[in-house]
């Protein structure tokens, strides 16, 4: 019987029989909830890989983004200030805050929302009204800007944060995949109110699913952490709000502890794995994703970007034709089909320019090098015909 050809995955958690015993461990000492030891150790040691005074483990991502909103004051119908490329994650949340996602063009440099742009419409189309600015036309207050880490770059913090000093503007940062990041050396929580992480199952870092408040203020903190147990404050049942339960589970928080610990590993495999695609700089025909000099950033996953969206089309059916995962990345939330739940800038030239070009390659921290070499050589060989 002829063998079938082994499937290269695109982003695969990094994991052992540590992350097994550990979850064996928990079971047995039937820790399987929101309240096990796991999650308050898990909580204190990943300070380590965000450099923030508190962390509140939460069940996803989202979750985390949602928590970071409300916890800093957002109201019904505020105006969220993010980018149009994003994952769907970053304006649900946004919208089930209460408020409006206000969609901006990216930065060639850093593919993060477009600081510039930014500043020009909050200038040229918004007024004071006592310390909040509010949108010309809306009326809507804008209460705060939502940076995304695209594939885990660092945007330009320094002038993130006078923009938001200038228009007072609460910073959340959308840092999904860019844990451990930097900006030049320093952790970027320094720069916001607020960042959030994600440890789904296809992040460098996992915890199977999950995700992390992050920040420097112990009352945020409190608010979140409030928030994620039903608001709940005394055991007899008392509540001081509408709350949501989204606590981590302590069965993940073990997977958590396990990675921390060979996250170094985890680094250095990526990196190398980044390393050996920077070959492929050579082909006139593409480019790799950005590395602007101040973000110091493990990049999630790793990307080609092509200079015309025919060859982006036929690279992606040529590596899934030979058993490659891989498709387009995001698709901006401004061509989505419920667009009319935004606010949405006219300028998208960057975006509209480079979505359909990106094709994300293989990069997990497992991935094999004679799968890499694959991979490599058949891009190679598709543009050796020009």
């Amino acid at each position: 019987m002829k063998k079938k050809n082994k499937k290269i995955h695109l982003s695969v958690p990094y994991i052992d029989s540590n992350e097994k015993k550990q979850v064996i461990k928990s079971v047995e000492k039937n820790e399987i909830s929101s309240y096990g030891s796991n999650v308050p150790l898990f909580e204190k040691k990943i300070s380590k890989l965000t450099g923030a005074k508190y962390n509140l483990a939460v069940n996803t991502g989202s979750s985390a983004l949602l928590l970071a909103l409300i916890s800093s004051g957002v109201k019904e119908n505020d105006l969220i200030i993010t980018q149009s490329y994003t994952f769907t994650a970053t304006t649900n949340s946004i919208i089930h805050s209460g408020a409006t996602p206000w969609l901006f063009d990216i930065d060639k440099e850093n593919y993060s929302i477009n600081l510039n742009d930014v500043k020009k419409i909050l200038t040229d189309n918004c007024y004071k009204r006592g310390k909040f600015y509010y949108h010309k036309f809306t009326n809507q207050r804008v209460f705060a800007i939502c940076p995304v880490f695209s594939f885990s770059i660092v945007p330009r913090l320094d002038k993130l944060r006078s923009l938001a000093k200038k228009f007072n503007l609460k910073i959340i940062l959308d840092s999904a995949c860019a844990i451990n990041s930097k900006f030049y050396k320093t952790n970027f929580i320094n720069f916001a109110d607020i960042a959030i992480f994600s440890f789904n199952g296809n992040k460098s870092f996992t915890t199977g699913s999950g995700g992390l408040v992050s920040t420097n203020s112990k009352y945020y903190h409190s608010k979140a952490k409030l928030f994620s147990e039903n608001s709940k404050f005394k055991a007899n049942y008392s509540y001081l709000d509408i709350g949501y339960n989204l606590r981590m589970n302590n069965l993940n928080a073990s997977i958590g502890l396990e990675q921390i610990k060979k996250f170094k590993k985890i680094k250095t495999k990526k990196n190398l794995i980044t390393k050996k695609y920077k070959q492929l700089e050579n082909i006139k025909f593409l480019k790799m994703l950005p590395c602007p000099v101040y973000s110091n950033h493990l990049l999630w996953i790793n990307c080609l970007i092509l200079l015309n969206s025919n060859d982006a089309r036929k690279i992606i059916y040529l590596l899934k034709k030979n058993h490659v995962q891989t498709n387009y990345f995001w698709k901006p939330m401004h061509l989505q089909v419920f667009k009319k739940k935004f606010l949405i800038e006219k300028n998208m030239k960057n975006t509209n320019h480079i979505w359909n070009k990106i094709v994300p390659l293989p990069s997990s921290a497992g991935l094999e090098s004679i799968d890499q070499n694959k991979i490599i050589n058949l891009i190679k060989k598709y543009f050796s015909k020009r």
